[in-house]
C-alpha cells in the first residue's frame, strides 16, 4: 500500500502507524536506519522551535502559531506513550527546556515571545532575568515539562514493532526516483517497489 523513504524516526514512527492502521508497507532507507541525523541526535523533545511564536505568527497567523507549539506538545506525549504502551525503555525524562538571551536586544525578543505565549494560554513559560554564571548571557525564557530520551534506545525496538506488524524493511536501499500515481513506482538501487501512496521521510539525503 505505502513505500515509506526515510529510515530516520519520521520514517520508522510512519511506517509503524502504518503497519498498525492494517496497510502494507515498504520503508526504503539508502544506508541503515538511524543512519542520519536521527541517530545522532540529542534527542531533545520539545513543543518549541527554532522559529519563535512571533515570526510563525507574521507568517501564518495567530491561529496557527498556537497550533504549532500545541502539536509539539501532543507530539511529546504520544512519544511517551508509545514508549509505556510498547514497553521500551528509551531513558524517557520530562524536563523544562530552556532558551537563552545572549545579550540584552535577544532578552527583549525573548520577552515578547513570553508575553506572546502568555496571550495564547501558554502558562508553563517563564522568564527570568537571571543570568547564568557558567557563561555569558542576559537571562533566559523557560518552558517546562519538555522531554528528552535516547532515540536509538526508541526506535530500533519500535522498527522490530513495526516489522512484527508486517512493514518490509530494506536497508542499502537507495531512492533514485518516483513516477507515475496510484500506483507510483519507485526505483531504487535494488529494485522496483510499486506503491499506491508514497510518503517521503528524508531530512538530508544527500548527506
Amino acid at each position: 500500500d505505502v513505500a515509506v523513504i526515510g529510515g530516520g524516526i519520521a520514517g520508522i514512527m510512519t511506517a509503524y502507524y502504518l503497519a498498525k492502521s492494517g496497510k502494507s508497507v515498504a520503508l526504503l532507507e539508502k544506508d541503515f536506519l538511524l543512519s542520519g541525523e536521527t541517530g545522532n541526535t540529542t534527542a531533545f523533545l520539545t513543543e518549541i522551535f527554532d522559529s519563535g511564536l512571533h515570526e510563525v505568527r507574521k507568517i501564518f497567523g495567530k491561529k496557527v502559531a498556537k497550533k504549532t507549539w500545541e502539536a509539539g506538545r501532543l507530539a511529546v506525549n504520544e512519544i511517551e506513550r508509545i514508549a509505556r504502551v510498547e514497553k521500551i525503555d528509551c531513558d524517557f525524562m520530562r524536563v523544562p527546556a530552556y532558551i537563552f538571551a545572549s545579550d540584552k536586544q535577544g532578552f527583549q525578543s525573548l520577552r515578547r515571545e513570553y508575553d506572546l505565549a502568555q496571550e495564547m494560554g501558554f502558562t508553563h513559560v517563564e522568564i527570568s532575568e537571571t543570568k547564568n554564571p557558567s557563561f555569558k548571557n542576559y537571562g533566559y525564557l523557560k518552558v517546562e515539562n519538555q522531554a528528552k530520551f535516547n532515540a536509538r534506545k526508541f526506535l530500533i525496538p519500535l522498527a522490530k514493532k513495526a516489522a512484527a506488524a508486517g512493514v518490509k524493511i530494506f536497508e542499502k536501499t537507495e531512492v533514485l526516483s518516483c513516477f507515475g500515481k496510484n500506483p507510483t513506482k519507485v526505483i531504487t538501487s535494488g529494485g522496483t517497489v510499486t506503491a499506491k501512496s508514497v510518503v517521503v521521510c528524508t531530512n538530508a539525503p544527500n548527506e
